[in-house]
């Protein structure tokens, strides 16, 4: 870890007005986007229900969400763990608020991006993990498919990725290891505990708290891209469907039930793809 700077009082005052400040958004936004992941839903069953081929952008979609929600839950985390520390009235709960920092970290990295490490007998990175990641599969997935005009913003905040995943990240594994399941040989977890630095810790903290705002602001580019992309598809596929359903009209226009279940399909299609 780096050397040990102390926190100022009026720093510890900053970072209690942003970590409150930061809660109250991560958690308002991760309430719509849980909305936005039904809707999401809805659409797929809407495609599957009749037969369709899956939306390409409704997937993506549904994963930049899912991504979203993760990037405010880590940002609220932290923000919470690092209160505690800030208000903290005895040692322990300051030495309580950097194991929860550590884990939010250690876990919250793995989710976005995922680990390498070396193979055992031939010694090649395996990225096998990291490939299967978020930020490789998912994110990295839409912006080559659909939106390689973010291509050069996504290779931006990978490189702040690979900087901070350094030893000092690698080192929190085993400590993390003995916060999660305390082990066997108990005196273990007291001196790591023991061990801890918050003040050292925080030098950690902030650069993962400050890539997690600019991955907000990403997705942001990203859901509002895809958005865009998702409904110029939504007219396609209306004008498509609008036009099988006419043909059907015309060719049963003799059968009065038909022709009223026809129209009944083409409102509801209408209504859901918002064509209304």
């Amino acid at each position: 870890m780096n050397e040990k700077q102390p926190i100022s009082d009026a720093t510890k005052q900053s970072m209690a007005d942003i970590t409150q400040l930061t809660i109250d958004q991560a958690w308002n936004q991760i309430r719509v986007l849980r909305k936005t992941v039904e809707q999401i839903k809805m659409v797929q069953a809407f495609y599957e229900q009749n037969q369709m081929s899956p939306s390409q952008a409704n997937h993506y979609l549904g994963r930049v969400t899912e991504y979203a929600i993760l990037i405010h839950l880590l940002s609220a985390d932290l923000s919470v763990a690092y209160r505690v520390y800030l208000n903290a009235k005895t040692g322990y709960e300051v030495q309580y608020a950097g194991r929860q920092l550590i884990l939010i970290i250690n876990e919250g990295f793995k989710q976005i991006y995922h680990y390498v490490w070396p193979d055992k007998k031939e010694g090649n990175m395996v990225t096998s993990k990291r490939n299967d990641s978020f930020w490789v599969k998912d994110i990295g997935g839409l912006v080559r498919l659909m939106l390689p005009g973010l291509a050069d913003r996504y290779q931006e905040l990978t490189e702040k990725l690979n900087s901070y995943d350094d030893p000092e990240l690698a080192a929190m594994t085993p400590t993390r290891n003995l916060f999660v399941h305390y082990d066997r040989i108990t005196s273990d977890v007291v001196d790591a505990i023991e061990a801890l630095d918050i003040e050292v810790l925080s030098q950690k903290v902030m650069p993962f708290m400050l890539i997690l705002q600019q991955m907000t602001s990403f997705c942001m580019e990203l859901v509002q891209a895809v958005a865009v992309t998702s409904e110029q598809m939504n007219v396609d596929l209306h004008k498509r469907e609008s036009e099988k359903l006419a043909a059907l009209r015309e060719q049963h226009k003799d059968r009065a039930d038909l022709v009223q279940m026809i129209d009944t399909q083409k409102a509801f299609i209408d209504e859901f793809l918002g064509m209304k």
